[in-house]
């Protein structure tokens, strides 16, 4: 049972106190009114006050039981929807890693350079479709999934990335241990290569990592091309395009808001694309 139907179930409370509270008062009322009403008028008033009192109190009660009816019914609808989503998300992802797997080995026969470059697109395109398929599935497991905060190794984030674009070259500088979700930071360093990679045009990218008092810096950035687009709305809402659906960025945004950091674009000195995270440390 999560805020809303505490909120209903206290705004419930609420309201019928209040109105019973208001009966009484009025019944109170009336009653010192009773030596200047005579007994037909001071019964009709009374009975009026009381019929129409309890029948609001009613009105409240059955209004509130309906509201929390249904939101327990979206809540076990949205549950089915997730879960659905998630098993879906599975199979699909479990079927793509197959089929890149099928890719290798085709190409791989094959040593010439269209078919090198067609192997490398053909990857490309795969990779691309997975990263689509788990920001989905991100995207709609965000509202209702809890973090797990613990001291997470970017270096073994940044292994498994290396896996799926061996081509990148990574340097990392700083203490590479930050407290955090490892769902998260992963999620947000995939979607920052995925950047780089597919927009960018980059081969290499840079992480700095260091501490400002109780905060945790982290500074990515890549050698790809000039970043000519506005820094305003980046990561606020999804940006379309022709490679990709455009949530990648929103959810690195979202995920820091989650973890109650904070995410800022900017310019490197030859013109691209830089993202500084800021998160808490470890305050346990």
């Amino acid at each position: 049972m999560n805020w809303v139907i505490w909120a209903i179930i206290a705004w419930l409370i609420f309201v019928v106190t209040l109105t019973l509270w208001w009966l009484i008062f009025s019944l109170r009322l009336i009653a010192q009114l009773r030596t200047i009403l005579s007994a037909e008028v001071y019964v009709h008033h009374q009975n009026m006050l009381v019929t129409e009192g309890a029948t609001l109190i009613l009105c409240l009660i059955v209004g509130g039981v309906v509201l929390v009816y249904f939101a327990l019914r979206e809540q076990q609808r949205l549950a089915e929807v997730r879960h659905f989503f998630s098993t879906f998300s599975h199979d699909l992802k479990t079927s793509i890693s197959r089929l890149v797997l099928q890719g290798e080995r085709l190409f791989s026969s094959d040593k010439s350079a269209d078919d090198s470059a067609g192997a490398k697109s053909f990857q490309k395109n795969l990779l691309a479709l997975e990263m689509q398929l788990e920001n989905s599935l991100h995207l709609a497991q965000q509202v209702g999934r809890r973090l797990t905060l613990q001291t997470v190794d970017l270096k073994s984030i940044l292994s498994r990335v290396h896996g799926i674009w061996p081509d990148i070259k990574v340097s990392l500088v700083g203490s590479s241990h930050v407290y955090g979700d490892a769902v998260a930071l992963e999620s947000i360093i995939k979607n920052l290569v995925s950047n780089s990679v597919l927009h960018g045009g980059a081969d290499e990218i840079h992480i700095k990592i260091s501490d400002e008092g109780k905060l945790k810096t982290i500074s990515y950035s890549d050698n790809g091309k000039v970043f000519e687009g506005s820094l305003t709305h980046l990561g606020r809402r999804p940006q379309p395009s022709q490679l990709s659906t455009g949530i990648g960025l929103y959810i690195v945004q979202q995920w820091c808001e989650k973890l109650k950091g904070r995410l800022d674009f900017s310019r490197t000195v030859k013109g691209s694309l830089q993202a500084v995270l800021t998160l808490p440390g470890d305050n346990r």
